[in-house]
């Protein structure tokens, strides 16, 4: 069950949760990374299935074509179809907005087997080509403020939802991930801690709506 739920975006839903009060429009996949990774290209191949757990332990067997596409119809292909609606009328309302992507990441480096990843956050887009502002760095310094070591396109460049929005929108949009280290708000990257987390949400979210302001964006 851990090695399972490890794989996921754990409580990431809890932790962001107070960005719903500003956000024009919020958009939650509804399936678990392990089942469907929506932030991967759509391809037998490309990772959307994950099949092995962090620590190398198998989750599930191999999927043939038919498995694959009805996963796909049931949760991938809803969720991007959401988002590229989304990004597009984002356009048309606002002209201008910034559209967050919003996850968390393991504490293990478990590519490298060190005690912790190096950063606490991590912001990525796509090494500024998806944040035309410089939003993201913005969202750094923002965060660097609040007490929090941070990392600029180091791990998480932004992956196929940072890229998609970009293609759709352009230069009307400044698209960023944002990648929060579980142990800012887990215990042992699977039980929710209330503390840490109400503790570190708080910082987290008053960083992000502070860079927001600075540049008087719309929140998509």
């Amino acid at each position: 069950m851990a090695s399972v739920v490890r794989t996921e975006d754990r409580f990431a839903d809890l932790l962001y949760s107070p960005l719903k009060a500003v956000a024009r429009r919020w958009l939650q996949a509804q399936y678990a990374r392990s089942y469907v990774d929506v932030n991967r290209p759509r391809s037998m191949d490309g990772g959307v299935i994950r099949y092995k757990a962090l620590n190398g332990e198998r989750l599930q067997g191999t999927l043939d074509a038919a498995q694959f596409e009805y996963r796909m119809k049931c949760a991938y292909d809803p969720y991007h179809a959401a988002l590229d609606l989304n990004s597009r009328l984002g356009v048309v309302e606002f002209g201008r907005f910034i559209h967050l992507n919003l996850h968390s990441f393991p504490t293990i480096d478990w590519h490298c087997h060190l005690p912790s990843m190096p950063f606490e956050i991590e912001v990525g887009d796509l090494g500024g080509e998806s944040s035309p502002r410089n939003v993201g760095k913005l969202i750094v310094r923002s965060l660097i403020n609040e007490g929090f070591s941070v990392g600029y396109n180091e791990t998480f460049h932004g992956a196929e939802i940072v890229r998609r929005v970009t293609k759709i929108c352009g230069e009307n949009a400044d698209v960023i991930q944002i990648e929060v280290r579980r142990d800012l708000y887990l215990k042992d990257d699977v039980e929710l801690d209330i503390g840490r987390m109400q503790k570190n949400g708080g910082s987290i979210v008053r960083g992000l709506m502070r860079a927001l302001v600075m540049i008087d964006g719309r929140l998509l």
